[in-house]
């Protein structure tokens, strides 16, 4: 089947050893028809480059993929960066994401906001998908485990000490219609520079925080190192911050507990039994990426 590519679109990310999701990532937004993709692999050990690398050979000019290597952590310099180098090659409608955020919009939703034609914020929030409880490091389909969603509502004092769960925490990020220079802040959240009116429509992103138990290690082990130094305040960057306790501390195990699913769809929140809402939605988004990346483009999404 073809799918409508819609002018003047892309999208961002910068992604760290993702080789698990990286090329269902990008299927999911090639499918949703963004012009373009501009991937910044942030210095991946474990074949994510490569992954991509090969998609963007055969992708015919749709993915372009560049390579850093730093010691510290670049995110917010990169983003921006690679947003206004396409703001300058005459992109409007600009979809920043992480390596576990899946911008829930249809083609027509996106054909839409790009022709509105005015510079402006678009703001989307997490809806917070949780993987099964069984899935403690990536293996083929394991993605397809995710049948249930977290609706609970978590602080970070809460979750940095041990009373909530991790993906009970939600944020709001931020895309951007623009003509002239954005900078974006840490995570796109926000904008330091660049258009200030809001989209009165709150869109939604579907949202994987942990997708195996393994990640836990690694974003305490892999992330902390390099944000740590940059760290000016308590808030910032305190993710990987709990995930290096927790790895550190060996409750690893008690942390994926609480933030995976049983058979029964229940978190276990440091013995506190806590019911998901079951909702198959994004596990339909990630099959029909992975198929289109597979049927497209000839790649194994695994």
């Amino acid at each position: 089947m073809a799918f409508a590519v819609i002018p003047k679109t892309a999208g961002v990310c910068v992604m760290r050893d993702a080789s698990d999701i990286a090329l269902i990532l990008c299927g999911h937004y090639l499918r949703m028809g963004l012009e373009r993709l501009h991937i910044i692999d942030d210095g991946s050990t474990d074949g994510t480059f490569e992954k991509l690398e090969q998609l963007a050979h055969r992708s015919r000019g749709r993915v372009r993929v560049e390579r850093h290597v730093f010691k510290d952590y670049r995110q917010p310099e990169l983003i921006t960066a690679a947003t206004n180098t396409l703001i300058g090659e005459g992109v409007r409608l600009i979809l920043p994401f992480d390596s576990d955020e899946f911008w829930a919009l249809s083609s027509a939703d996106v054909a839409a906001m790009v022709d509105q034609r005015e510079p402006r914020i678009i703001v989307a929030r997490w809806s917070n998908f949780v993987q099964g409880r069984n899935r403690r490091y990536p293996t083929p389909f394991a993605l397809l485990g995710v049948r249930y969603r977290a609706d609970g509502h978590a602080t970070p004092k809460g979750v940095e000490a041990f009373a909530d769960a991790f993906v009970n925490h939600r944020e709001a990020k931020i895309a951007i219609w623009s003509e002239h220079p954005v900078r974006f802040d840490r995570g796109q959240h926000a904008l330091f520079d660049g258009p200030h009116i809001r989209d009165p429509l709150e869109r939604q992103i579907f949202h994987l925080p942990l997708r195996t138990q393994s990640e836990i290690t690694k974003r305490g082990l892999n992330y902390e190192a390099r944000r740590r130094a940059q760290r000016q305040d308590d808030g910032v960057s305190w993710q990987s911050r709990f995930h290096e306790t927790a790895t550190l501390d060996g409750l690893s195990a008690r942390v994926w507990a609480a933030n995976s699913a049983d058979r029964a769809g229940r978190l276990d929140v440091y013995g506190r039994p806590e019911e998901l809402v079951r909702d198959v939605r994004l596990r339909r988004l990630l099959l029909a990426a992975a198929l289109h990346i597979a049927l497209r483009y000839r790649m194994f999404p695994a």
